[in-house]
């Protein structure tokens, strides 16, 4: 009997070029980034937090994220805070 080699798939995803070593890919990320949302949405309702008060939550996530993006070092110092 003759056997047949099987060629390897080819890669799916694209490579993550700037991922940290042993980090999932990029869409595995995104996925679990969507589940969080969705679970955190839901324990806050489940806890009676208004659809206001989520606003003002998202608002200083975003305004914590933008700082981040303007200061790269601010995320250093905030570690350094909580040490």
């Amino acid at each position: 009997m003759r056997q047949e080699t099987v060629p390897p798939a080819a890669p799916t995803a694209e490579p993550a070029a700037f991922a940290p070593v042993g980090a999932p890919p990029k869409q595995a990320r995104d996925k679990a980034l969507r589940l969080l949302a969705k679970t955190l949405y839901r324990q806050l309702r489940t806890q009676g937090y208004e659809a206001r008060e989520m606003v003002t939550l998202s608002t200083e996530l975003l305004s914590l994220v933008t700082l981040e993006i303007r200061d790269p070092e601010m995320e250093e110092e905030e570690e350094e805070e909580e040490e």
